[in-house]
This record gives structure tokens, C-alpha cells and sequence, in this order.
């Protein structure tokens, strides 16, 4: 009877997943007829078994009301010597370093600190620390990151700043070969870097 119940459970919540409706919040309920007493092992005694009922309420994520297509970045000061940022489209950017990409300005899924979320896979925390930006407030860290298979390590700098009221966020990155300028590089594109957002 239990694995009836957790496989109920798993098909409400892929379904819920797959309907597009969100990250789900499951609420499982054991109800009890009157007539049934509980022993205290918590096994029902004198009755059948429990009856058990499978509640799912959204977590509005608020992703899906998001409209990139009101989204576009803007430079708002000049960008340090041998620098460059392309917009191949308004609401992403490409950052060049002497004509060579190694960076670059996006909006992606960003469910909090807590979670992890936003910071690439194979990558370590250095440092991080609060920055404001013309995005708005965020974090900046220096990473050491590495792939599989692959003996080289680089230190990245990585910026997420959250788009208020959505489970989203603005990320600003680029591969570092000169540890100190493009430190201050990164920090200027944050200062200037605007945004209009219709949302």
C-alpha cells in the first residue's frame, strides 16, 4: 500500500513538473475515519487502513510571467582600453578582452544563496563579496575553476545580481589572465552596465 502511495505521489509531482506549473509544493495528509484509533507505534488499529490524500500547491516562481523580450542592456560610461561588450541580441552580451571573447552578460534561473544556485559546476569560491551595480545589488565572487579531464585551472569572476521578484538573475563573467586588471575591469562593467527592463 505504501508503494502505491509514493508512486502516486511521483507521478502528481512529474505531471505537475511537466505541465509547466512551477516547482510544486506536496502536501501528503494521513486522515483517519473517526471510528479508528491510533495506537502509540502509530499503527491504526480497529479500522482499515488510512486513507492518504496528495495536496499540490504552486509556488508561483513568477519565471514564466518574466518577458526577456523587454529586457536590453546599455553601457552607461566608457569601458577600460582593449575592452569591448557586443549585444548580438538586447537582453545578452558578449565580453571581449583585446578582440578575444572571454566573457560574457546573461539572465538565467536563480533560486537563492542558500541553493547554490547560479555558480558554475567544477568551480571553487576564492572570495565573494556585495557589490552594487547599474543591474542592482549582488554578489561578486573569484572563482578557481577547472573542467574534468583537463589538468589547467583559471580564476573566473563572476557576478550574480538578482532580478527582484523573480527566481532570476542578471550574471556578468569573465576568465581572468591578469588577476588585478580585469579585477577592476569586471568592477567598472558593473558600474556602468544599465538595463531597461519593461517588466
Amino acid at each position: 500500500m505504501m508503494t502505491r502511495r509514493l508512486i502516486l505521489i511521483c507521478c502528481v509531482l512529474v505531471l505537475a513538473v511537466l505541465s509547466g506549473c512551477g516547482t510544486p509544493h506536496v502536501t501528503v495528509s494521513t486522515f483517519q475515519r473517526s471510528s479508528d484509533t491510533v495506537k502509540p507505534n502509530g499503527i491504526l488499529h480497529d479500522g482499515g487502513p488510512a486513507e492518504t490524500k496528495v495536496y499540490i500547491e504552486e509556488m508561483a516562481p513568477h519565471t514564466a510571467a518574466f518577458n526577456y523580450d523587454k529586457v536590453e542592456f546599455k553601457l552607461t560610461g566608457d569601458l577600460p582600453e582593449g575592452w569591448n561588450i557586443s549585444f548580438p541580441m538586447k537582453n545578452q552580451g558578449q565580453i571581449f578582452k583585446q578582440g578575444k571573447q572571454v566573457g560574457s552578460l546573461e539572465i538565467f534561473g536563480y533560486y537563492g544563496d542558500a541553493s547554490g544556485s547560479g555558480r558554475p559546476n567544477h568551480s571553487s569560491i576564492l572570495s565573494v563579496e556585495g557589490i552594487r551595480s547599474g543591474l542592482g545589488n549582488g554578489k561578486l565572487y573569484i572563482l578557481e575553476r577547472d573542467m574534468p579531464k583537463d589538468p589547467r585551472t583559471w580564476t573566473e569572476y563572476y557576478a550574480i545580481i538578482p532580478i527582484k521578484g523573480y527566481e532570476l538573475a542578471y550574471n556578468v563573467w569573465i576568465d581572468s589572465d591578469d588577476l588585478d586588471n580585469d579585477l577592476l575591469a569586471m568592477k567598472r562593467f558593473l558600474q556602468i552596465l544599465g538595463v531597461n527592463n519593461g517588466n
